[in-house]
């Protein structure tokens, strides 16, 4: 799968995306569970995966850009500095973690990694930041995620170095694999397109 050179969307047959989660470290570039797969869900995803692809090879976008790839993404995608400062959250980002825009905006990364991790990601992240190059393509880390209401959950973040026309930037992608996590996400936004299709009518 690493070789390809078109967008690869894995469809995850179990609750737990387990399948999925193989699949994206065997280079697959997005996920969908199999169960109320849709048009809307394949299109959403098949953007997301194109533009993130693009970005991650090429190593640079536009802050605007990023602000549409976090729009097309089902899973959290955060904007940081290179000192890990949240500049911009997606709407999934802020549906996951229970926060507002602006009660992300400025606050450390580690706002939103469960305690006992913090010390490691930190250390992580510094390295990452520091000589980015070293890995193009992201580099994938399995680690606890934490709510605004104290809850954590299972989560895999990847990070991918962004040179943009404000400066260089570090993407922040967190994929919440509790067992209903992207499930009910993935059901709310088919939902949300489908009655804007009809109120629109």
């Amino acid at each position: 799968l690493a070789s390809a050179s078109l967008p690869i969307i894995a469809l995850s047959t179990h609750a737990d995306q387990s399948d999925g989660v193989q699949a994206l470290h065997k280079g697959a570039d997005d996920y969908l569970p199999r169960d109320g797969l849709n048009a809307l869900l394949l299109e959403r995803s098949l953007v997301f995966a194109v533009d993130f692809k693009q970005i991650a090879s090429q190593g640079s976008a536009s802050t605007g850009k990023l602000r549409e790839l976090g729009k097309a993404a089902l899973n959290a995608l955060i904007v940081m500095d290179v000192g890990g400062q949240i500049i911009h959250a997606n709407d999934s980002a802020l549906s996951i973690y229970g926060y507002e825009q602006d009660e992300l905006v400025r606050q450390s990364i580690l706002l939103l990694v469960a305690p006992r991790f913090r010390t490691r990601y930190a250390r992580d992240f510094a390295n990452f930041a520091a000589n980015p190059a070293s890995k193009p393509m992201g580099d994938r880390r399995k680690l606890s995620g934490r709510r605004k209401n104290g809850r954590e959950f299972p989560t895999e973040v990847n990070l991918v170095p962004v040179q943009t026309n404000d400066g260089p930037r570090v993407v922040f992608i967190s994929r919440d694999l509790s067992d209903t996590g992207f499930l009910s996400r993935a059901l709310g936004y088919s939902e949300h397109k489908y009655r804007d299709l009809f109120d629109s009518l």
